[in-house]
């Protein structure tokens, strides 16, 4: 059975197009939630998920699995190249039966139990600090904590967890790059008003955006379209580029930032409606 819509009434953004800046890879999701609201998403990868060349040290993180006290994922992607990885080598969801896993989220956890991985901790809110404060209650002193992740991920947890009195080894999986793409037919619709909303589902995300549009012009850009983040850290990171950020999902999932977008744009006229607008009292001006 279908998912409910994220709004709880289909077509909730009728009419609406939504800029989605995830990778290729990612953005179906979010953009068939989007369709079931009645949005049209307009994708502008940003990022590409580039997986390492040298798996030296993630091979020898698995082999090693039951060394470990803890695996702790900070996204889905870390999840599905690890386990992708764990296959590789010959093993499979019974390597980490024996080690403890948290996750940051909703959606890393689902892509855990998904490979038959048991998760053993969700925080209460998916961020990094959230799932700091959870694994400091479980208390991690003299622990073996093991967390594979982005080159470009947050240090916050690492450092954290170290300062706790964890002993923390951090394994790198994959490197986020801008994606190799043309921007410039997505970036001239949201310059000309024919974009409901931008959404930032990563700090990657919008960092990659704002270095195609020019760090200097980005938020000149998107000053009168609407802008949706997935959580606070990433609407820190666009504020950052001085992004006006007009919601901030609640609930950091994709279905989340649905809702935000809902909420947001329930009572604003569409942009296809106000370009309409500027153009009939162009022609009036005009004559």
């Amino acid at each position: 059975m279908d998912p409910s819509p994220a709004s709880g009434v289909a077509g909730a953004l009728d009419g609406r197009r939504i800029l989605v800046t995830r990778a290729r890879t990612q953005a179906a999701v979010l953009a068939g939630l989007l369709r079931r609201e009645g949005a049209e998403p307009v994708e502008l990868a940003t990022i590409h998920i580039q997986l390492l060349d040298d798996w030296l040290l993630v091979d020898a993180a698995l082999r090693d699995l039951a060394g470990y006290d803890w695996v702790v994922f900070s996204s889905a992607n870390a999840v599905g190249i690890w386990v992708e990885r764990l296959h590789a080598l010959g093993l499979d969801a019974r390597a980490m039966a024996n080690v403890r896993i948290a996750a940051i989220g909703s959606a890393t956890a689902t892509a855990l139990r998904q490979a038959d991985v048991r998760v053993d901790l969700i925080p209460s809110e998916a961020v990094a600090e959230s799932l700091l404060a959870a694994l400091r209650v479980k208390g991690v002193a003299g622990r073996k904590v093991l967390l594979p992740q982005a080159t470009a991920a947050r240090k916050l947890l690492a450092r954290g967890l170290e300062a706790a009195g964890a002993a923390v080894t951090v394994v790198a999986l994959y490197d986020t790059l801008p994606a190799p793409e043309d921007a410039r037919a997505a970036l001239s619709e949201i310059a000309i008003g024919r974009i409901d909303a931008v959404t930032f589902t990563s700090s990657s995300t919008v960092r990659n955006f704002a270095r195609l549009v020019g760090t200097e012009d980005v938020a000149a850009l998107l000053q009168s379209t609407k802008v949706a983040t997935i959580g606070p850290i990433t609407a820190t990171t666009a504020r950052a580029f001085g992004i006006r950020v007009d919601a901030v999902a609640t609930n950091h999932t994709m279905p989340g930032l649905v809702l935000a977008l809902c909420e947001l744009l329930d009572r604003e006229p569409s942009a296809e409606s106000s370009n309409h607008g500027r153009q009939v009292a162009q022609t009036i001006g005009e004559e």
